[in-house]
């Protein structure tokens, strides 16, 4: 005796189901046991694919009896797939213990059925485990009665009752509804926006991040449903064009989407340019770029460069990755009382007079170049500045050595040992110049500026200039010794 229950099902295709048989008391004479029966469980589960293709598996275990586990567990799996509308069938199966040693020593069995209305015929052939010359196993099911042979029934209509006519009211007209045309990339025209095009994502309070807005102009028909249904794409991408965030979802978003600098892998992204792409995606999930706008990251305050150029007269040079926003001048006397203050928007220029020395005598001033650039970094350049109209009295026996004041800036890192390396590369390569390593403070970050040279006015250094600019590819900048 044998007992099967199903114990789930999804869908038409996948079924889980449990059996147990030998279901017994065993074998019995006159009330004696003679021999118990081995109890034997199987969970299995069977996937059918098209209708005419099914595959199984299940585990079957025995009774204990004189057997031990490894020859009690047994794994068995199956296909069966029917041809010529279901009356040819062609069957393979593999059964094998469960025992790592034994697993690939199983049966497998290969057969074909032939079905049709009045019956099946059935043939197997097992091979493998203990058996040497293989098996044959034929089998036959005959079927009779209403279930195999069911009569064609003709069908007449019956005889339609008399109706009295009634008459019905004309049914209203219903307008068609306007037709929505399909969301795809090629009709969605969706533009992106920032609020920022430069970041200096620092944490200082002014352009730390930038708002990206997808923007959909208004269209007659399709707006509300564009709205909610669109698939979009954010990527922003570094300048070898690999991905350093995205950002995806459907419909319009309904809050602000911000981007700081922080990549997807959690880290703060360097300097540079970087592309923000916008993408609409189609039925296939396939991306199709709608728009792309540039963003820069800026974290490095502007170089400076702040000298006299006459007596009342002084220049000022910047260089920066980024548009300046606002520069001011400052002059202080030997008191630091503050003589004269000039400012402006956008870039310095080159050269400023100065109106408050005209009349001085010639002294010794402290000149302080503030800049801020539009990505907020600011940077300011300190410089003693020999200004005024009166020349001081000098000895006339006693000349006086030109003072060096001027060097060329190489490089700036963050690490020590770059600059370390830059100094040793341009000490080996002009052996008679000077090469030094000053430290700067910039925003609390520590620069390590790598300097060669020393300079009375900026002709001295052109030919110097030229040559690191060819030997290491670079181009110094001239900047004050501090």
């Amino acid at each position: 005796m044998q007992f099967a229950y199903p114990l789930e099902k999804w869908g038409d295709t996948l079924k889980v189901g449990v059996n147990f048989s030998e279901l017994s008391n065993g074998i019995r004479e006159n009330g004696v046991l003679l021999e118990s029966a081995p109890l034997a469980a199987r969970f299995g589960t069977t996937y059918e694919f098209r209708t005419n293709t099914l595959f199984s598996a299940d585990f079957a275990v025995r009774g204990k009896n004189s057997i031990d586990w490894a020859e009690r567990l047994r794994l068995h799996i199956g296909a069966e797939h029917w041809l010529i509308n279901g009356h040819l069938g062609l069957r393979l199966g593999y059964t094998t213990l469960t025992n790592s040693q034994k697993l690939l020593d199983g049966e497998l069995a290969r057969g074909v059925s032939f079905r049709n209305s009045a019956g099946q015929l059935d043939y197997a052939y097992v091979s493998g485990s203990e058996l040497e010359d293989g098996i044959h196993w034929i089998s036959a099911t005959l079927r009779w009665g209403s279930g195999a042979t069911e009569p064609v029934l003709a069908n007449i209509p019956p005889k339609a009752p008399k109706v009295e006519e009634v008459q019905e009211e004309p049914a209203p007209i219903l307008m068609p509804p306007t037709l929505t045309p399909p969301v795809t990339p090629e009709t969605t025209p969706l533009e992106l926006q920032l609020s920022d095009r430069v970041i200096s994502p620092n944490n200082d309070g002014v352009a730390d991040d930038t708002t990206l807005g997808l923007q959909l102009p208004e269209t007659p028909n399709s707006q509300g449903t564009v709205r909610d249904t669109l698939k979009w794409q954010l990527n922003i991408r570094d300048e070898y064009t690999e991905s350093v965030w995205e950002k995806s979802g459907t419909g319009l978003p309904v809050e602000n989407i911000v981007w700081n600098g922080i990549a997807n892998t959690g880290n703060l992204v360097p300097d540079g340019y970087y592309d923000v792409q916008l993408y609409v995606l189609d039925a296939q999930g396939k991306p199709h770029l709608k728009d792309s706008q540039k963003l820069t990251i800026d974290l490095i305050p502007a170089t400076l460069e702040l000298f006299e150029k006459t007596p009342t007269t002084v220049s000022m040079k910047t260089w920066d990755m980024s548009p300046l926003e606002h520069w001011k001048l400052e002059l202080f006397d030997t008191e630091n009382a503050l003589v004269e203050q000039i400012e402006g928007d956008g870039a310095p220029p080159d050269e400023v007079t100065l109106t408050k020395v005209q009349s001085q005598p010639a002294a010794t001033y402290t000149g302080k170049l503030h800049v801020q650039d539009i990505a907020g970094n600011l940077s300011t350049q300190e410089t003693q500045l020999r200004l005024g109209t009166e020349s001081q009295p000098t000895t006339p026996d006693t000349p006086i050595a030109p003072i060096a004041r001027l060097t060329l800036m190489v490089g700036s890192f963050a690490e020590p040992r770059n600059a370390e390396m830059m100094a040793t590369n341009l000490q080996h390569m002009n052996p008679n110049e000077k090469v030094a390593i000053y430290t700067a403070v910039i925003e609390g970050k520590t620069r390590h500026r790598v300097t060669i040279g020393e300079f009375n006015v900026r002709a001295e250094a052109e030919d110097l200039k030229q040559h690191i600019q060819e030997t290491q590819g670079v181009e110094p900048i001239l900047i004050t010794l501090q």
